[in-house]
């Protein structure tokens, strides 16, 4: 979710300098993301691993090409600003779904 907001906050800021460090800051959740969604789809069902991230690689590919068609349309449609604004949104809502639908593997039933 910071990651979609600080996306959001660095298309929006006015001065170069901040801009870039919250453009840092947004990559560095990214990347904490990128690794921790790793490890939680190995865990939603540890005993199909295998086909776990099977499917995990298939989606992701199929969500960067969605991602990239949404974000061309978004450039046409609107602007950089609307560009940022519909990452930074698909993120936040990502977060959202993640903390909705994923299985917590450090509780147990």
């Amino acid at each position: 979710m910071l990651s979609g907001a600080f996306t959001i906050a660095y298309v929006f800021t006015p001065n170069l300098w901040l801009s870039i460090l919250l453009m840092l800051i947004a990559s560095w959740f990214f990347g904490m993301v990128a690794s921790a969604a790793n490890s939680l789809t190995l865990e939603q069902i540890p005993r199909l691993r295998g086909t776990m991230m099977s499917i995990d690689t298939a989606v992701i590919n199929i969500g960067s090409a969605l991602g990239t068609t949404i974000g061309g349309l978004a450039l046409l449609c609107l602007n950089y600003e609307g560009l940022g604004s519909v990452l930074g949104a698909t993120g936040i809502v990502a977060a959202i779904i993640i903390y909705l639908l994923a299985k917590d593997p450090t509780r147990s039933k």
